[in-house]
């Protein structure tokens, strides 16, 4: 038997007294899948009760809020998927090699555990990233050279702008801020507020080229503007949690798994349109959905990722209570912060919201464009949208929008960009009027590039579109 499905075994010993919270049948199924891995027999009906149970855990997970899913659905989903996987490749190793489609589906299965549980105790984590690792040394990497990849000509060029272009770049970006905004507070690396300062500071800031050091960024070997290299960290077979819509808050938007690689091709994160073209200039096909990697634990995934990036002092720096939200708690993590990614191409767009912790937010690939409100708009920021439709018309939306209602309660219905662009018209509805008089006047904007930091207050609207291809990081704590 394999070093790793051994150990694998031997750390998931433990599982039936762990699932006892999930009923006496499954502890006892749990034994008996344990005993036939031990002894490498009855493999393939072994690997049926490891499917059958974490379908039952699958569907109790169901019943609950994702927020509140009791731990041992959760580990009951990991243990079984795990089991699952050491079964197949224990009966692959006693009778034939396994085909790339069935490996390809063993790595799917090991990343749906990944997201859909977001459960990890120490030993759960290793079995898993062991069990991974295996799979993909079957399936053979997607790039055999274990050597630094060499950057391109292009790749080359792109950390190297010319002046002249850097100065056409800068009059585009500012074309595209809105009239009647005023800036973001921007400070240059040195003259930023140190961490003792921090809680002093009320509104968002942005520090220039905060985290241009990040190997991210600045080491094309490990750049994350580079599709080859994402796919030589992710390996074979991974897939991620996409978006498909403008926003959460538009007609028809849903969520899928999609596969890694195929989500880099459909955004073509390899070309880069500027940020002045539109999206048929972009793009060879403008009909096509906007895919959205978004607010998304991808470090957990791939954990590789981590090595390139570098936490900014700010994360730790425990501010207190601002005295707009004296009810604001951290976010509770082992790390003590959480961390997302959000990737995607050009157009992607987070309709404005508010979150309850303070929020580091670093752009790694591209550009946004970033918008922002005090809490005293709220009033404003939630009026209703004047509507004419009728009820069964509103049934209808409601149904057709019901994956994205978890993302409501936070989110404004007005489109801010769209809405401070409109301003001058005099013939608007009452709530871009509301918006113009109670909002506009204490709004912010600013065009956040790679590099660049925006540190955000909790409870401080605030809405982006990315004007190419981006690759941020957000930070809570």
């Amino acid at each position: 038997m394999d070093d790793i499905l051994q150990r694998s075994i031997e750390a998931l010993r433990g599982s039936p007294q762990d699932a006892a919270p999930c009923g006496r049948p499954v502890v006892e199924v749990l034994a008996v899948i344990l005993a036939a891995l031990s002894s490498t027999t009855r493999l393939r009906s072994t690997s049926q009760r490891c499917l059958m149970l974490k379908e039952q855990a699958n569907e109790a997970i169901s019943t609950y809020p994702y927020s509140e899913v009791p731990d041992h659905w959760r580990r009951l989903y990991m243990d079984a998927t795990l089991l699952h996987i050491i079964s197949r490749l224990l009966e692959a190793d006693s009778h034939l090699l396994m085909q790339e489609d069935d490996l390809l589906e063993l790595v799917r299965l090991l990343d749906m555990a990944n997201i859909v549980t977001a459960y990890f105790e120490q030993g759960r984590r290793e079995v898993l990233f062991d069990l991974l690792k295996l799979v993909q040394s079957r399936l053979g990497s997607h790039n055999d050279s274990n050597g630094d990849i060499e950057p391109t000509a292009k790749k080359q060029r792109r950390h190297g702008k010319s002046q002249a272009r850097d100065i056409h770049e800068v009059q585009t970006l500012k074309s595209l801020l809105l009239p009647g905004i005023k800036a973001i507070k921007t400070y240059n690396v040195d003259d930023a507020p140190d961490m003792a300062e921090l809680s002093t500071h009320t509104e968002p800031f942005i520090v220039k080229g905060a985290v241009a050091d990040w190997p991210a960024i600045s080491d094309p070997r490990h750049g994350w503007a580079d599709c080859s290299y994402l796919l030589k960290v992710a390996g074979r077979g991974r897939i991620v949690p996409v978006e498909i819509g403008s926003s959460y808050t538009a007609e028809g938007w849903t969520q899928k798994m999609l596969g890694f690689e195929e989500f880099l091709q459909k955004i073509r994160w390899e070309q880069e349109p500027p940020p002045s073209a539109t999206r048929e200039e972009g793009q060879d096909d403008s009909k096509e959905p906007v895919l959205y990697l978004a607010q998304h634990d991808l470090f957990q995934q791939f954990p590789e990722l981590l090595a390139d990036i570098i936490t900014p002092d700010y994360v730790w720096s425990e501010p207190g209570p601002p005295d707009h939200y004296p009810d604001y708690k951290p976010p509770v993590s082992a790390a003590g912060y959480t961390i997302n990614a959000w990737m995607g191409p050009k157009d992607t767009y987070s309709p404005a919201h508010t979150d309850p912790y303070y929020n580091c937010y670093a752009q790694a690939v591209g550009r946004k464009h970033i918008w922002v409100a005090p809490p005293s708009c709220t009033a404003a920021m939630e009026s209703k949208v004047d509507e004419d439709q009728d009820e069964d018309e509103n049934d209808e939306d409601d149904e057709r929008n019901a994956a994205a209602q978890q993302y409501m309660d936070n989110t404004a219905q007005i489109d801010v960009f769209d809405a401070s662009a409109a301003i001058a018209d005099s013939t608007v509805p009452s709530h871009i009027l509301r918006f113009k008089e109670q909002v506009v006047p204490l709004a912010r904007q600013a065009i956040l590039e790679e590099g660049d930091l925006l540190f955000m207050p909790p409870k401080w609207w605030h809405s982006l579109k990315s004007l190419e291809r981006s690759f941020s990081v957000s930070m809570w704590f």
